[in-house]
């Protein structure tokens, strides 16, 4: 009988020791469940991070430069490993197809987030393991955002209407802010459909092409052209 009355609490010791050592584990951005890879080739991943009203994040760590569309915004607190809750700023409120740049690679973070708005919180991030490289020549210059790692465009356009065409020396991301219906028109053919807000899609470098609106309302597209190193 002695042993069975000190059984419990050392097991619910153990158990108390188990529940924080889960919560305090820190694991890459793209394997925490909420951040969902949805991308990767050689340099960089595409991850789709999407928080419900009221939900939790695990600890995770970014160490890479990394760019993020909104999508959608929410009331977030955040919470650095080891440190207590910030408190949120309700006047932050990035708009739908707001550029997020963190330079992860001269600050790395390991946190976590809540959610702690009405609404979920949606972002694309395009992660850029490299040192980053030359935007291309000839657009470079249009770019909205631009550093070493990223050059970003932004298109808003009617119905029936298209971008110039144009190409990249660069792999690039486009991704639909809003709602709408578009597609990447390549050599007159049409590619890549997206259909609601968050559809993103990928192009290889030096292919040329243009971005359509297909559908019967304005659309709202970013273009995140990934700088990497020239092989030259």
């Amino acid at each position: 009988m002695r042993i069975q009355r000190w059984c419990l609490p050392a097991c619910l010791l153990l158990m108390t020791t188990i529940h924080a050592a889960e919560e305090t584990k820190v694991v890459p951005v793209y394997e925490e469940p909420y951040h969902r890879l949805v991308f990767q080739m050689n340099d960089m991943r595409v991850f789709n991070t999407s928080i419900p009203a009221g939900d939790t994040s695990h600890f995770h760590r970014h160490e890479n430069p990394t760019l993020y569309v909104v999508l959608n915004y929410s009331l977030m607190r955040n919470q650095n490993l080891g440190e207590e809750w910030t408190s949120p700023d309700p006047d932050r409120s990035p708009p739908p197809g707001a550029l997020l740049f963190r330079n992860y690679a001269e600050e790395l973070q390991e946190h976590r987030v809540d959610n702690i708005g009405t609404e979920s919180f949606q972002v694309i991030g395009v992660i850029n393991y490299t040192a980053g490289g030359e935007g291309s020549a000839g657009i470079a210059d249009e770019a909205k955002f631009s550093n070493q790692w990223f050059d970003a465009y932004h298109y808003r356009l009617e119905p029936g209407k298209s971008s110039t065409g144009h190409n990249h020396d660069n792999p690039v991301i486009v991704v639909q802010v809003g709602e709408g219906r578009s597609h990447v028109l390549v050599d007159g053919r049409r590619s890549a459909a997206k259909t609601v807000k968050g559809n993103w899609s990928w192009h290889e470098a030096g292919v040329g092409h243009r971005l359509l609106n297909s559908g019967e309302t304005d659309v709202e597209l970013v273009e995140i052209e990934v700088l990497l190193p020239s092989e030259k």
